[in-house]
């Protein structure tokens, strides 16, 4: 009997009829069996304690009876993961293939491959390195960029509005509406009120709008208000 040529329900089988010969059926539950796994796994680990992994392996291809030891803690653990699946009516192969394609899932081969880094931390590491695209979170860098820009001085005002402006333009492209930016750049100068900035303004956005001035009610009726 070997693996080639051994069904693994001929293992089931076998292993049935050994616990029902000696009547073990009432201390094979789950619970049993789930713990007797873990302590069998504990007792293959005993033989490798204190030992580097190079010395175990040379030990296991050099050692015969080294080898029978680590075969025969194998077998129990495996006897036993198959005495569960008995007890809980689990097909192995099935389960074996369900497994395998959620953890494909779960570990593509371009991400995973050459790493030991858990799916959850690939997915942290991929959402990190994946710059946000798209038109929600272009409305929110916006939106930062209007609560922000008013607290800062002229020269770091300059860099945001006109960060400001291409991030906006990006959001129009991205809803394909045929606004222009002229009405954008009115609401900028409204909201800020900083005429120390408006040379910049109507130099740079030139760019953008091919207009050089702009005029808005609610900027004016402030300033007139104030004077």
């Amino acid at each position: 009997m070997t693996d080639q040529v051994t069904y693994i329900e001929e293992l089931k089988q076998l292993l049935l009829r050994f616990k029902e010969e000696r009547n073990w059926s009432q201390f094979h539950d789950a619970k049993n069996l789930a713990e007797a796994i873990s302590i069998e796994a504990a007792e293959l680990q005993e033989l490798f304690l204190w030992k580097d992994s190079e010395s175990v392996m040379k030990q296991i291809r050099e050692d015969a009876n080294f080898k029978c030891e680590v075969e025969d803690e194998l077998a129990d653990i495996i006897a036993f993961c198959i005495n569960f699946a008995n007890a809980t009516d689990i097909d192995i192969s099935t389960a074996i293939k369900s497994k395998v394609a959620k953890n494909a899932e779960k570990y593509p081969v371009k991400k995973a491959r050459n790493t030991a880094t858990k799916y959850t931390k690939l997915r942290s590491i991929a959402s990190q390195a994946r710059p946000k695209t798209g038109l929600l979170p272009r409305i929110e860098r916006l939106g930062h960029l209007m609560s922000t820009i008013k607290g800062y001085g002229a020269g770091l005002k300059q860099v945001m509005l006109l960060s400001f402006i291409l991030l906006a333009n990006r959001i129009y492209q991205t809803l394909r509406l045929n606004h222009q930016l002229s009405g954008l750049a009115t609401l900028v100068m409204a909201c800020t009120r900083s005429p120390s900035i408006g040379g910049f303004k109507n130099r740079e956005i030139k760019k953008f709008t091919g207009r050089t001035s702009y005029h808005s009610p609610r900027c004016t009726s402030s300033r007139t208000q104030k004077q």
